[in-house]
């Protein structure tokens, strides 16, 4: 049980730093034409929750149970999320430190000057939104996914989903 412990601290710390690199870039290089930089990040969030549950089952050797793989894959994801928004939260901190000025008065937190005219009108917080939205709401959804998916995928034995059950 100790170390199921290592896989709620290790994967979803690493899970978290690997999506704040891309966010970090993008952050002090705002643009609308650099938004795909997040869709990077999510990218490699999922990719290191799927790494965390081909190396559990591995660990367990290649016994583990379906539901045990969806569990630890959710939770991953989970604890991943709290991390990176803790991580995106210290990266708006300094970004909004080092210049000294108060978010919503800054020029580049209306994110997307060029931005399509679909956007609307309105462009006052949208760097905070983006953010918001690719760090929580995708990165849920693709791990989410990735968790279901992986398990079924990473299992050995397809025929039936019994095995080691560990939460």
């Amino acid at each position: 049980m100790n170390e199921l412990r290592i896989y709620y601290i290790r994967y979803p710390f690493l899970a978290a730093l690997l999506y704040t690199i891309p966010t970090a870039i993008f952050l002090f290089n705002t643009a609308y034409q650099n938004i795909w930089i997040l869709y990077i990040g999510n990218i490699l969030f999922c990719a290191m929750v799927l790494w965390a549950l081909v190396h559990f089952n591995h660990k367990l050797r290649d016994e583990a149970s379906l539901p045990s793989m969806l569990m630890v894959g959710l939770k991953i994801t989970l604890f991943g999320l709290i991390i990176a928004s803790i991580f995106c939260f210290i990266l708006l901190a300094i970004k909004y430190w080092v210049f000294n000025v108060h978010p919503a008065a800054m020029p580049e937190n209306s994110l997307l000057d060029q931005s399509p005219s679909q956007a609307g009108h309105e462009k006052s917080g949208e760097l905070l939104t983006t953010l918001f939205t690719n760090t929580v709401v995708i990165n849920a959804v693709l791990g989410g996914l990735v968790a279901a998916f992986g398990a079924s995928v990473a299992k050995k034995n397809q025929k039936t989903e019994k095995g080691k059950t560990m939460y």
